[in-house]
């Protein structure tokens, strides 16, 4: 087993998923430090509707964040490109 492992630990896929992984990291401990998430005050269906909000308002900045940036790539790529067809 231990073989399997080293030998998985040697392939590509899992040196490219092993760098993307500080990323997915970075945003767990968010969620758990500046959301409150470390800890369920509530079990079951009603902790799932506790979370819920807390999780949709994260994911919505960040989508929002991802729009404004990507906006912001484009308006200068056409930009560069307008500037070179003059």
């Amino acid at each position: 087993m231990l073989i399997y492992v080293k030998s998985f630990q040697e392939t590509e896929h899992f040196k490219k998923r092993a760098k993307q992984r500080y990323i997915v990291e970075a945003k767990n401990a968010e969620l758990k430090q500046a959301h409150g998430l470390d800890k369920s005050c509530y079990l079951g269906l009603s902790g799932i509707f506790y979370a819920y909000p807390t999780l949709y308002h994260f994911t919505e900045r960040l989508m929002f964040i991802l729009i404004r940036e990507m906006t912001t790539m484009l308006k200068n790529y056409y930009l560069v490109a307008f500037q070179s067809l003059t």
